[in-house]
């Protein structure tokens, strides 16, 4: 299996296994597969005089499979703490890829736009909705 991608080379078991930079490659009209994996999870410590306080960590990310060449990249990943929780959803309209990122605690909602061969961010947008759905190429707050 080839892996490529300047941000984070993942293998099968989701375990980066290099930080090279090649350059990424799609075939032309090859399928491209988008799905979010969970990469594993750590434990944070602050101690002090007297208290021991600790919160767990998740790693999610973005992951892309072209079949044809067998090649799996991370496009994206992010990292929740438990007093805090995330997650990430990838979307695909028309040949554009887009990451959003459910900062479950609040209502807040951020979406970026991935180059769907580099992984570069090429915008941002950011909104609060309790829910909304993608209608067409942009994001609709659904009225409750």
């Amino acid at each position: 299996m080839e892996v490529l991608h300047p941000l984070a080379p993942a293998s099968l078991s989701d375990t980066p296994t290099s930080e090279a930079e090649p350059t990424p490659t799609i075939p032309s009209g090859a399928l491209a597969t988008f799905y979010r994996v969970t990469f594993g999870s750590n434990t944070d410590y602050l101690k002090g005089s007297g208290y021991n306080i600790s919160w767990d960590n998740d790693t999610k990310g973005i992951l892309r499979y072209i079949p044809e060449t067998d090649q799996l990249d991370v496009m994206t990943r992010i990292t929740s703490p438990s007093y805090a929780k995330s997650s990430i959803y990838p979307v695909t309209i028309n040949g554009r890829l887009f990451s959003y990122r459910d900062w479950s605690s609040t209502d807040l909602w951020d979406v970026d736009e991935m180059d769907i061969v580099t992984g570069n961010t090429l915008g941002t947008n950011v909104f609060t909705a309790a829910s909304f759905t993608v209608a067409g190429d942009s994001p609709t707050t659904a009225r409750q």
